[in-house]
């Protein structure tokens, strides 16, 4: 298997399968497809078993499906001979999956759930029961029985599965692959519609992929938001370790939030009516509104100034209520509150004031850097000129 994935990564790596054969014909280019498609069903397959297929549970879920294969090694070097085989596989499939896909090639991609499948890999959490978001569902009704715990260096690596620096590799891989795919999928939606039946569904798949990206990043920034939330709120002291996983989530956000910003560079109606179809620009306002953490808060917002000038007003009011930040009703004085219109998008901008000028919760203990003022401000005088 490795063998195969060497050879297809150098002879795919940066082309497109179709590359060289379009003057062949369409049933030789379809079967190159159907063929390039069949083989990497199949070894997507392997990171949906990463890290888990690394770990100490492999070999008894080997004879409970096999019933002990006839010759097969299971002493100490071999299994571990075995788990680094299959990270180096695992690496290759994630190189491979930066070929340079054409927009019809996303429908694809969608089928085999491949955001879940690499925000699983590369996720600081891990699901206690092994759910996560599949088609047709949303980050709250799939996988709400879930437990997310921390993951990372020390989870597995108690696992007894793949090294620090080789899982902190193949996650690196797999935040590029999730980057390029996901801008790729974002310009293929921006590009001009060429019209035909045909190019309506292939929007439909790029904005199905989109989506499912989009619920992902929510999936993954809800756990993290909410800590920093009672961390920056809570008047007890925090612990040295508690601090130390807050700023690791919110590292975490950031990455998040630099990849929804890649995403939102030029938003076109398919991508915004995605990003209004999940929780994501709720998410963006809890960030741009979290007291005590400024890098979150302006990233949000420099985020937030490219898309919410092409919301409709009413949309923008039902995220600022679904975000329920603490900053919008804690401690709201008339001042700050008078000659505010009460029609759309009011709760907008009492929100972005707020943020602004600093309407506080009275539990806040470090109260909101200036420099919010400017790029909030900026974005209130864009909406009314």
């Amino acid at each position: 298997r490795k063998e195969l994935l060497l050879s297809l990564v150098d002879v795919l790596a940066g082309r497109h399968y179709s590359e060289g054969i379009v003057a062949c014909g369409v049933d030789i280019s379809h079967s190159v497809q159907s063929g390039v498609y069949a083989c990497l069903r199949e070894l997507v397959q392997l990171l949906q078993e990463w890290p888990s297929k690394s770990g100490p549970t492999s070999t008894s879920t080997k004879e409970a499906k096999g019933k002990g294969r006839v010759g097969e090694d299971t002493t100490p070097g071999a299994t571990d001979s075995a788990h680094a085989l299959h990270d180096e596989c695992c690496l290759l499939v994630l190189k491979l999956l930066l070929l340079n896909w054409k927009d019809y090639d996303f429908a694809f991609l969608r089928s085999l759930d491949l955001p879940v499948v690499l925000f699983r890999v590369l996720s600081i959490f891990e699901s206690a029961s092994g759910g996560d978001l599949r088609a047709g569902g949303n980050e709250d009704s799939i996988g709400s029985g879930d437990k997310l715990t921390p993951s990372g260096g020390a989870g597995r690596a108690a696992t007894g599965g793949s090294s620090p620096s080789t899982r902190a590799l193949i996650q690196a891989q797999a935040w590029l692959v999730v980057k390029v795919l996901a801008m790729s999928c974002g310009m293929a939606l921006a590009a001009p519609p060429s019209g035909g039946y045909a190019q309506v569904g292939i929007q439909k798949a790029c904005g199905s992929f989109i989506g499912q990206v989009f619920e992902c990043i929510c999936r993954e920034m809800q756990p993290c938001l909410s800590t920093l939330n009672s961390l920056a709120t809570t008047d007890s002291p925090v612990t040295p370790s508690a601090s130390s996983g807050a700023s690791r989530k919110q590292e975490y956000c950031l990455k998040l939030l630099l990849l929804v910003g890649l995403v939102l560079q030029h938003p076109s109606p398919q991508v915004l009516d995605c990003l209004c179809q999940t929780r994501l620009l709720a998410m963006l306002l809890l960030c741009a509104g979290m007291p005590g953490h400024a890098q979150l808060s302006l990233s949000a917002l420099a985020v937030l100034s490219r898309v919410l000038l092409h919301l409709q007003p009413e949309m923008v009011d039902a995220a600022v209520g679904a975000c329920q930040v603490s900053t919008t009703d804690a401690r709201q004085s008339p001042e700050a509150s008078s000659g505010l219109p009460e029609g759309p998008g009011a709760k907008a901008v009492r929100f972005l004031i707020d943020v602004a000028g600093g309407v506080l919760p009275s539990s806040t203990k470090e109260p909101f850097t200036s420099a919010l003022a400017v790029p909030a401000l900026r974005i209130l005088r864009a909406m009314h000129h």
